[in-house]
């Protein structure tokens, strides 16, 4: 009996559209909550840098919750500008550093350019005036302090990504969790 068409459960789909569009939404599921998972982590150690700091000056702040909101924006912001091609680089003679370096660049600047648009409309829907909405970073210093952390901290992201790119997705998930010589695939995936 073929199986093609069928659910898991193997009852047939009523259109073969409705089963791709159901294996799509698997799919941009799965690659939402891996950009989810590793942007809360990384945002929830800002706040917890941040908790630490202010608790030092006896000061309660907990931001967890913020953390996880701006990885669910940041991880559709991620999602939306790999489908549009941001920062692609189209040589391919190029070391792997390269184009590795200049995503987590990029990303860094675009994250902190949404974080400032945020905030403005936040600021313009409680009614403040456009300067007043700006987001205060503490001085040049702290905001490049800031997209140095970002920078770090997405870099090893675009080194699995570019990787995975090179020697395929499924290579690259065996390697790193089974060991052991990984099979070979023909799948170029992002």
């Amino acid at each position: 009996m073929p199986t093609e068409g069928l659910t898991p459960t193997g009852a047939a789909f009523a259109h073969p559209r409705a089963h791709k569009a159901k294996e799509s939404l698997w799919e941009f599921t799965k690659k939402f909550f891996a950009r989810f998972l590793f942007l809360w982590v990384v945002f929830g150690l800002f706040a917890l840098d941040k908790t630490v700091i202010l608790a030092q000056e006896h000061i309660d702040y907990s931001t967890q919750g913020i953390a996880a909101l701006n990885a669910l924006i940041m991880a559709k912001v991620l999602l939306l500008a790999e489908d549009f091609h941001f920062a692609e680089r189209s040589k391919s003679d190029e070391p792997l550093l390269i184009p590795i370096l200049w995503k987590a660049f990029a990303f860094s600047l675009l994250f902190i350019v949404v974080h400032i648009v945020e905030e403005i409309l936040k600021g313009l829907l409680h009614h403040k005036s456009l300067m007043d909405s700006l987001p205060t970073f503490g001085g040049v210093k702290v905001l490049l302090c800031i997209t140095a952390i970002l920078f770090i901290s997405l870099a090893p992201y675009f080194a699995f990504h570019e990787l995975g790119r090179i020697i395929g997705r499924t290579r690259l998930r065996h390697l790193l969790l089974k060991g052991g010589p990984a099979p070979r695939e023909s799948e170029g995936a992002s």
